[in-house]
C-alpha cells in the first residue's frame, strides 16, 4: 500500500478479534482494539493529505466466537464493543437473520447505534412493537466526504437469501432495483460514485443485475462495490470505472480500496478514468504497523487500548478460556483431503458421532447421523481446547432431531442425494448451497484460503525480497481479475480441498447390513428441510410431525466439547488455566518468540486521560415482547470510560410505558370476566332478560362503586390507551434518530410505525368502549343521579327499539374487544405464534396449528357472548310505561344521534 486511499473498506464476516482467535494463529491476532488503533491512525493520516478515508462493515456480526455465543442473552459484550468503532457504512449479514431475537437485536440496537450509516436497501423487519412490515434501516444515502467533497450514494443489501426468520423479508435484488426509490436515487446526476456496498458475493447475479441497472441510467459515474458472504479474497472488474471488492472470511483480512481521479462538488469534471487499486492486509498488529509507519509505542491509541482491555475483561467474565481438554493433533476442513486422517469431517464422522451421539431411549437402534458440512466453521489447531473453541469451531445452536424407523433401502441413499441431487434440493424456500461452508460452495478454483500459518517470518510486499534459505509462511495467495499482488504479504500457497454438502455416520449398523429393514436418521436440525426434499425424492415422505428431539435436543457445540473433555492435555489443566487467564493475548507471546523478534504489545489501561467514546450499551426500542440484552453497568467493566446518564434515562421511557400498557390491563381483564359472567352466560344459562337482571344488580355494586369503578375500569383504559399513544410518538422519534433526521424537517419525513392488526383493533374498540360507558353509565349518573334503573332490561329496550344499529354495533363492539383483549393476552404470556422459534416445515406447522388455537378460543369466546348479548338480552323487547319513557328519555339525550333515536 502505497499513498492513502480515499476508501477503506474492512470485510468483517464474523466478529473475530484477536483475543477471540487462538494463539496457533499469530498472524490473525489483532483485536477488536487494534482494528480501531488502526483506523484512527490511517484516518488521522489521511486527514493530514487531505483524503477522505472511509470504513464499511458488510454484516454477519453475530454467531462463530464466544464472546457473542457465550453471553446469555446473546451479544451482551459484543454489541457495546463493535459499536466503538467509526463505521460509515454498514448493512446486514444473513447470520444477523436466521433468527427472530438476533434480527430484532439489528433493528432494535446496531441500527440506531449507527443511525444514518446502517444501510437496508432490500431488508424489511416485523416492528417488534406494532407489527407489519418496515424497513430495517434508510435504503440509501447521499453523503458528501468532508475533505475531497466527494459526492456518494450509497446504497446496502442483502443477497437473495430465503432462510431467513419469518419476522424478516428479504426483496430479490430483481424486484429491488424496480422500485421507485431505487429509480430516482440512480438518476441523481449530482453524484461523483455510486457505493454499493453488500453481504453478497462480488461474483454473483445480484451485483450483476444492480451494475447494469445503473449502467442504463448513468453509463460513466464510477461504481464501486463491497461484498461478503463468501469467505473469499476476491476483485472483480465490472468495466473501467466500476470494481468489486471481497476481503475474505471472519476477521482474517481487513480490505484496502483505493479511488483516485473521482469528480468532486467543487470539481465536477472527471479525468479521464479514475484509478481503482486493492490490498489484502493480513490482521495482525506488525502489518498494521507496517501500513501505518508506527511501532510500539506510537501505533496503539487510549480508545483502542481500552476496547482491548474490555475485550480481555469480557473473556474473563465468560470464561473462554478454560479448557476443556486438548485436541491431539490438527484437523482441517480445506487443507487435508476428505476423507482422510487429518480433516476435520472424517474425524467428526469416524471418532466424535459413533462416540457420542445415542440417545438412552434408543441406544440399541441402528442409526445413520448426519451433519452438513457448513455446520462447521473453522479448524482445530493442537492443544488446549477452550470453551471459546466450541463456539469458533461450531457456533450453531440447533439440536439434534430424529426420523425414527426409516426403511434402510431409502435410508441408505440419503447421503447420496444429499451431495448429489443438485436442483432436487433446491427450491424457492431452500438454497442447498447453505449446506457447505461459503468457502466450498462459492470459491474459484484461483483462489487458495489460508487457515493457519507455521511459526516463521513474515514478509510484506514492498519492504524486500525475503530471505531464501527461511520458509515463507502458508498462507492466502490470492489471484483475482487485478492480477496476484493484492496480498499484503507474501505466503506460499496452500492446498484446498472440496468438502461434500453432508457427512455421515454410520451407528451399528455395519454388522447387520444384510438383513437391516430400518433405521433411525438423526441429523441436526438446521437441514431437515433437505433431508425432507431428499426423502420425498427417494419416494417416502416425512413431515415434521414424525420428528422428534434426538438426545434432548442437544446440540453439536456440546459435543465438541464432550468429547474433548476426555482428551487430557500433557501440563495440568490448573495451570493452562492460569496461563490463559492471566495472558492478555496468546498470540502475543506466541509471536514474541517467533523469528520477528518484537516485543508483546502493551495491552494495560492508558494512564490518565479517559476514552472518548466507550459507554455502556443501552436498549433504544424495548419490547414487550422479549427483553433486549443488557450490558452489565458495574464501574470496572468499562476501564476509564464514561456512562452516560442520559442514554440510561432515555432508555427507561418505553420501559415504563410498555410495563403501564400491560399492567393496566390486569384490572380490566377481572372486570371483563365478571361483565361476560353477567351480560352474556348467566343470560345464556336462564334464557330470561328479568332473572339475569337480578344478578346484575346483585354484582354491580362492587365493580360501580366510587373507588372500584375508578380503579378498575376507567383508570386502567385511560392507562391503556395513553401509554400506548406515548409509545407510538416515542418510536416515532426513535425511528427519527434511527434514520439520522436532525432536522424538524427531515423528521417529518419519517413515517409513523406501521399499525398492527391488535393495534387497528384497539384503536377501534375503545371508543366503542367509551360510547358504552358513557350510554350505560354516564348518561344515567347525569340526569338520574345514579344507574339503579339501568340493566340488562334497559339494554334489551334499546335494542328492541333500534334493532339495525343496535345490533351491528354491538357485533363490532364486541368482536374488536375479543380479538383485541385474547390477542394481547396471547403476547402478554408469551403463547402468540411469534414466540415458535423452531424454523423449517416443523416451525411453519407449529405456528400455523398454534394460530388455529388462538383463532379458536377467541371465536368460542365471541360466539358465548354474542349468544348471550343478542340471543338473549337482544331479544328482550321492549319495556312500557314509565320505565320505557325514562330510558327512551335517556337515549333520546345522546349527543349527534340522541334525536333521531328518539
Amino acid at each position: 500500500m502505497d499513498g492513502t486511499p480515499d476508501i477503506f473498506k474492512s470485510e468483517c464476516s464474523i466478529l473475530h478479534a484477536g483475543t477471540i482467535l487462538m494463539s496457533s494463529r499469530p498472524n490473525y491476532s489483532s483485536d477488536w482494539g487494534d482494528y480501531i488503533n488502526l483506523a484512527t491512525r490511517m484516518r488521522e493520516k489521511a486527514e493530514a493529505e487531505g483524503n477522505d478515508l472511509l470504513l464499511i462493515d458488510t454484516g454477519d456480526r453475530v454467531e462463530g466466537n464466544g464472546l457473542y455465543d457465550a453471553s446469555e442473552p446473546k451479544g451482551e459484550y459484543t454489541f457495546s464493543i463493535f459499536k466503538e468503532q467509526h463505521i460509515d457504512f454498514i448493512c446486514s449479514g444473513n447470520h444477523e437473520l436466521y433468527k427472530r431475537k438476533s434480527a430484532e437485536n439489528e433493528y432494535n440496537i446496531t441500527v440506531p447505534y449507527f443511525r444514518g450509516n446502517y444501510l437496508a436497501s432490500n431488508l424489511d423487519i416485523v416492528d417488534p412493537q406494532e407489527g407489519g412490515l418496515v424497513p430495517l434501516a434508510p435504503r440509501f444515502r447521499k453523503f458528501t466526504t468532508p475533505k475531497r467533497g466527494v459526492r456518494i450514494m450509497a446504497m446496502g443489501f442483502l443477497f437473495d437469501f430465503i432462510g431467513n426468520s419469518n419476522n424478516t423479508f428479504v426483496q430479490p435484488v430483481e424486484d429491488t432495483v424496480k422500485e421507485k426509490w431505487f429509480q430516482d436515487a440512480i438518476r441523481d446526476r449530482e453524484i461523483d460514485l455510486f457505493l454499493i456496498i453488500g453481504h453478497v458475493p462480488v461474483r454473483s447475479p445480484e451485483f450483476t443485475t444492480i451494475f447494469k441497472t445503473i449502467r442504463e441510467v448513468q453509463w460513466d459515474t464510477p461504481i464501486q462495490f463491497f461484498g461478503g458472504h463468501t469467505h473469499i479474497r476476491d476483485y472483480k472488474k465490472y468495466d473501467d470505472k466500476s470494481y468489486a471488492l471481497e476481503s475474505g472470511r471472519f476477521m482474517e483480512t481487513i480490505g484496502f480500496q483505493s479511488i483516485s481521479g473521482l469528480s468532486t462538488k467543487a470539481q465536477t469534471t472527471m479525468k479521464a478514468s479514475p484509478k481503482f487499486s486493492r490490498k489484502y492486509i493480513d490482521n495482525n498488529i506488525f502489518s498494521f504497523y507496517h501500513h501505518t509507519g508506527l511501532n510500539l509505542s506510537t501505533f496503539a491509541t487510549d480508545h483502542g487500548r481500552n476496547v482491548s482491555n474490555t475485550i480481555r475483561i469480557a473473556r474473563k467474565d465468560l470464561h473462554l478460556d478454560v479448557v476443556f481438554g486438548c485436541a491431539p493433533k490438527d484437523l482441517w476442513m480445506f487443507r487435508a483431503r476428505y476423507p482422510g486422517e487429518d480433516n476435520i469431517y472424517s474425524w467428526l464422522e469416524e471418532q466424535v458421532l459413533p462416540d457420542l451421539v445415542e440417545d438412552p431411549e434408543r441406544s440399541d437402534q441402528p442409526r445413520l447421523v448426519v451433519l452438513n458440512t457448513g455446520g462447521i466453521r473453522f479448524d482445530i489447531f493442537k492443544g488446549p481446547f477452550t470453551r471459546d473453541s466450541t463456539y469458533i469451531v461450531s457456533p450453531f445452536t440447533g439440536g439434534f432431531r430424529v426420523i425414527k424407523d426409516v426403511p434402510y433401502d431409502k435410508a441408505k441413499r440419503l447421503l447420496e442425494v444429499l451431495n448429489k441431487a443438485g436442483q432436487i434440493l433446491q427450491n424457492d424456500k431452500w438454497d442447498r448451497r447453505e449446506l457447505a461452508p461459503p468457502e466450498s460452495a462459492y470459491r474459484k478454483k484461483a483462489n487458495f484460503v489460508g487457515t493457519t500459518l507455521e511459526p516463521n517470518g513474515q514478509v510484506h510486499l514492498g519492504s524486500g525480497h525475503p530471505d531464501s534459505e527461511k520458509p515463507l509462511n502458508p498462507g492466502y495467495t490470492t489471484k483475482d481479475d487485478d492480477g496476484s499482488d493484492g496480498d499484503d504479504t507474501l505466503h506460499s500457497p496452500l492446498p484446498f480441498y472440496d468438502v461434500p454438502n453432508c457427512i455421515q455416520a454410520e451407528i451399528k449398523v455395519s454388522k447387520s447390513k444384510g438383513d437391516l429393514e430400518t433405521v433411525d436418521v438423526v441429523y441436526i436440525e438446521f437441514i431437515e428441510p433437505w433431508v425432507m426434499l431428499a426423502f420425498k425424492f427417494l419416494g417416502i415422505e416425512f413431515s415434521a410431525d414424525q420428528t422428534a428431539p434426538y438426545m434432548a435436543g442437544k446440540s453439536l457445540t456440546e459435543l465438541l466439547a464432550q468429547w474433548h473433555l476426555r482428551v487430557k492435555c500433557d501440563m495440568n489443566l490448573r495451570v493452562l488455566n492460569e496461563i490463559l487467564s492471566t495472558r492478555g493475548t496468546l498470540a502475543d507471546d506466541k509471536m514474541s518468540r517467533f523469528s520477528l523478534n518484537m516485543p508483546p504489545r502493551d495491552h494495560s489501561p492508558p494512564q490518565g486521560g479517559r476514552s472518548p467514546s466507550i459507554i455502556s450499551m443501552h436498549t433504544v426500542e424495548p419490547s414487550p415482547v422479549e427483553e433486549t440484552p443488557k450490558i452489565s453497568q458495574s464501574d470496572n467493566y468499562f476501564p476509564n470510560s464514561h456512562i452516560s446518564s442520559t442514554s440510561s434515562s432515555s432508555s427507561m421511557v418505553p420501559k415504563v410505558l410498555s410495563a403501564c400498557q400491560k399492567y393496566s390491563t390486569y384490572p380490566f381483564l377481572a372486570f371483563a370476566g365478571l361483565h361476560i359472567t353477567n351480560t352474556s352466560i348467566i343470560p345464556l344459562v336462564t334464557r330470561d332478560v328479568h332473572a339475569a337482571d337480578n344478578f346484575l344488580l346483585l354484582t354491580r355494586p362492587y365493580y360501580q362503586s366510587e373507588i372500584l369503578e375508578k380503579a378498575v375500569v376507567l383508570a386502567p383504559i385511560a392507562v391503556h390507551a395513553f401509554s400506548g399513544i406515548l409509545l407510538r410518538i416515542y418510536r416515532r422519534r426513535q425511528n427519527a434518530r434511527r434514520h439520522g433526521a436532525s432536522t424538524h424537517k427531515e423528521r417529518q419525513k419519517i413515517p409513523w410505525p406501521t399499525l398492527s392488526l391488535q393495534s387497528k383493533l384497539g384503536y377501534v374498540f375503545w371508543p366503542m368502549l367509551a360510547g358504552h360507558i358513557f350510554v350505560n353509565r354516564m348518561l344515567p349518573l347525569k340526569y338520574e343521579g345514579g344507574s339503579s334503573g339501568v340493566g340488562l332490561r334497559y339494554v334489551a329496550h334499546g335494542f328492541a327499539k333500534h334493532p339495525l344499529i343496535a345490533n351491528a354495533g354491538y357485533a363490532v363492539f364486541v368482536a374488536a374487544g375479543v380479538w383485541h383483549i385474547i390477542g394481547g393476552m396471547t403476547k402478554w404470556l408469551k403463547v402468540s405464534p411469534e414466540y415458535i422459534v423452531e424454523g423449517g416445515d416443523y416451525g411453519v406447522r407449529k405456528r400455523r396449528k398454534r394460530r388455529r388455537v388462538i383463532s379458536g378460543v377467541t371465536l368460542a369466546t365471541y360466539i358465548t357472548w354474542m349468544a348471550g348479548g343478542l340471543g338473549v338480552v337482544g331479544r328482550g323487547g321492549t319495556s312500557n310505561g314509565w320505565e320505557a319513557k325514562s330510558w327512551d328519555e335517556l337515549y333520546r339525550r345522546i349527543p349527534l344521534v340522541g334525536p333521531w333515536l328518539a
